[in-house]
């Protein structure tokens, strides 16, 4: 309702409450005995839609969901997505999927055949996005899973993960596996900070430049209906929480959370 006072959109204000409840009930439903069956169908989901797109089992399924395409080497190529019409959102999920592989198999939720198993094909739909945060990120569920080795004491499971580690790596940048070879090209062109983030870190500078010069605005936030800062999307959850909820909204929210 705050909110209102500096500028509405319906259909933003609509999707915020939704989102609410849904994380509201969702949570509630977060039991100790419900919380192997909540990761499983989300991993599941991923590759089920993932493995559909890939292939083409929905007939002009790019007219629903639209297609990313980009110019690479003077060719141009189709990013892989999903279902999704984003290869940055698509990523996210596959990410969390695979931490949620390690988790599950930490716990001994889900067997190392399944787990390998999944693995191996989030991995694969990362490698087909061609992008850069997927390929760099695929560190973090691989810490995940050595530190599940250490912290079990399974040492030779361990040094067998950071053989094929090493060995998967020296691998990659000699362009033997071929599906992580878009990704690395566009890497290679990786000049400065702004180029690795595909142009995002100077529209991050511009918006905290806009947070230092509108104190009120940055407090209170401005609104759901605000245009984007020189027309440009931050690409930046934080920032766009501040930006148009505030500071006093995005600690509301965190504290909803």
């Amino acid at each position: 309702i705050f909110q209102i006072y500096f500028s509405v959109h319906i259909l933003r204000m609509i999707k915020f409450v939704v989102n609410l409840l849904f994380i509201y009930f969702a949570l509630s439903y977060c039991t100790a005995d419900n919380i192997r069956k909540m990761f499983v169908f989300y991993i599941i989901g991923v590759v089920a839609t993932s493995s559909l797109s890939a292939l083409g089992v929905i007939p002009n399924l790019s007219d629903y969901i639209g297609l990313k395409e980009m110019m690479l080497q003077g060719e141009q190529i189709v990013r892989f997505a999903g279902m999704y019409g984003d290869p940055n959102y698509y990523t996210i999920n596959l990410i969390i999927s695979l931490c949620l592989v390690v988790i599950l198999s930490h716990k001994k939720l889900l067997g190392v055949i399944p787990s390998v198993g999944l693995s191996a094909l989030l991995i694969f739909f990362a490698g087909m996005t061609a992008s850069k945060s997927a390929f760099l990120m695929l560190v973090l569920p691989l810490c995940f899973l050595m530190y599940s080795k250490l912290k079990k004491r399974n040492y030779l499971v361990l040094l067998v993960v950071a053989v094929l580690s090493i060995v998967a790596v020296n691998l990659l940048f000699s362009g033997k596996i071929e599906i992580f070879n878009n990704a690395l090209s566009r890497i290679d062109n990786v000049s400065d900070v702004n180029s690795l983030t595909t142009g995002r870190s100077n529209i991050w500078i511009s918006y905290c430049e806009f947070f230092l010069d509108h104190p009120v605005s940055t407090l209170f936030g401005r609104g759901f209906g605000a245009q984007l800062w020189q027309s440009h999307a931050a690409h930046n959850t934080y920032i766009d929480m501040i930006y148009f909820l505030g500071v006093t909204g995005t600690i509301l929210l965190a504290l909803v959370f």
